[in-house]
């Protein structure tokens, strides 16, 4: 098994995706982007969702271990990519110290 096909390949950029490991969950990043994903639901497929414990949102979440999974999954037509440009469309700034800034800028 290839994983990695072309290890001279140049990259301009690197996201790295670990929830609570760049940053705490006290940060509110978190809760900043649970707020995107309820209002991109509610735009794009019109659901009337929340934060509660029975709500479709959290549904999806506990039953895919994704919310965009759960979309896909049930039937509503995606992208991916839209979702996750959406959702994660914050100011970090706004939830980072000072000397943490320097992951906005990279």
């Amino acid at each position: 098994m290839t994983i990695i096909s072309n290890l001279n390949k140049q990259f301009e950029a690197l996201f790295l995706d670990l929830d609570n490991t760049l940053y705490s969950y006290d940060s509110g990043i978190a809760q900043a982007v649970h707020q995107r994903i309820l209002e991109y639901l509610r735009q794009k497929f019109k659901l009337d969702v929340t934060l509660s414990n029975d709500d479709y949102a959290v549904t999806l979440y506990r039953k895919y271990g994704l919310t965009v999974l759960g979309l896909k999954n049930e039937g509503y037509d995606v992208n991916f990519q839209d979702y996750h440009r959406y959702v994660h469309d914050i100011d970090l700034s706004k939830y980072l110290p000072d000397h943490d800034t320097r992951l906005v800028e990279m």
